[in-house]
């Protein structure tokens, strides 16, 4: 997604953002509220967009003390297109807006800025896992020889076993696609592998 979508909350209580956004939500044409807003720890909810072909759901959560859109999460597919997510972005916004207005929700702002370029330090935490990462980039990933595919699964071992922080799988779908250039289906089967490796250890871990 090019852009950044941020609140401007002043003198409410998470509580209050919460019903704010319920009402939205629930009173605004082809959206409904689809998850628990906790007040614990990092405040988060979900609203869907019925109006969407990928059956697009807006992610919502608090962290470091303010409220972003942290992802538009295709339901439908595995992936959307950045230009696409970006549109949806700028609907969300608009709609908002004028629900904000119109009920004279004065104390909630909100604002839509473009991202500076992606770099692969906002993707993958951690100087370490990024080489693993890179090692994979400068071989021939897209021609899927076996070793290609051995150093991307390699790459995720290393996020299983060194990343805190988890990969932004999304936003390295973006990385693909715009920076690389690489084609849609290539971008998607990368951060496929690369989710789908990351359940498996996940499980492995506990078996």
């Amino acid at each position: 997604m090019a852009y950044g979508v941020h609140f401007s909350i002043k003198n409410l209580s998470d509580e209050d953002v919460c019903n704010i956004l319920i009402d939205f939500a629930n009173n605004t044409k082809n959206y409904s509220y689809r998850g628990n807003f906790s007040a614990k720890e990092a405040p988060s909810c979900c609203i869907a967009y019925e109006n969407s072909k990928e059956g697009v759901a807006y992610a919502i959560a608090k962290d470091d003390r303010k409220y972003s859109l942290v992802n538009i999460v295709p339901r439908e597919s595995g992936f959307i297109p950045p230009d696409i997510a970006s549109e949806y972005a700028k609907t969300f916004v608009s709609d908002l807006r004028k629900f904000l207005r119109r009920n004279n929700y004065n104390n909630m702002k909100i604002s839509l800025s473009k991202r500076k370029k992606i770099k692969l330090e906002d993707i993958i935490p951690g100087r370490k896992t990024r080489k693993y990462f890179d090692a994979y980039l400068n071989g021939y990933p897209l021609t899927h020889h076996p070793a290609d595919i051995q150093r991307l699964d390699v790459f995720i071992c290393a996020v299983h076993r060194y990343c805190r922080e988890a990969v932004d799988v999304d936003l390295l779908y973006a990385y693909l696609c715009n920076v690389l250039k690489w084609p849609e289906e290539e971008s998607k089967w990368c951060c496929n592998r690369i989710e789908i490796g990351l359940k498996i250890l996940k499980v492995n871990k506990k078996f």
